[in-house]
C-alpha cells in the first residue's frame, strides 16, 4: 500500500468523496457530507497521529464502505496505538 495523506490538496468542508486507492488517515478531516471506500479504496487511520492533533478524526454525515472498499483501524501486524474518533453527523 501507497500511502497518502488525503489527496494532493485536503477536501474542503461539505464534499463527497469517493476513494478507489488507499488513503492514510492521519489528521481530522473538515465535516463531510459524504465519504464513499470501494473498488480497491482503503481508509487506513495512521497508527500515529501528526502534530498538532493528537489524534487522527473522521467527520461526515455519511460513510459507506462498498464492495472492494475498507476502513481499517490496526491490525494484527500493525497495531493502532493512538486515538481514532468517527464522528457520523447525517
Amino acid at each position: 500500500m501507497t500511502p497518502y495523506t488525503y489527496f494532493p490538496q485536503p477536501p474542503s468542508p461539505d464534499s463527497a468523496l469517493v476513494i478507489d486507492f488507499p488513503v492514510l488517515l492521519d489528521v481530522e478531516t473538515p465535516p463531510l457530507s459524504e465519504l464513499r471506500l470501494r473498488d480497491g479504496g482503503r481508509l487506513v487511520f495512521a497508527p500515529e497521529a501528526k502534530e498538532p492533533f493528537s489524534h487522527a478524526k473522521l467527520t461526515s454525515a455519511l460513510v459507506a464502505v462498498e464492495d472492494g472498499g475498507s476502513l481499517e483501524i490496526g491490525s494484527e501486524e500493525c497495531p493502532f496505538q493512538a486515538e481514532a474518533e468517527i464522528l457520523l453527523t447525517g
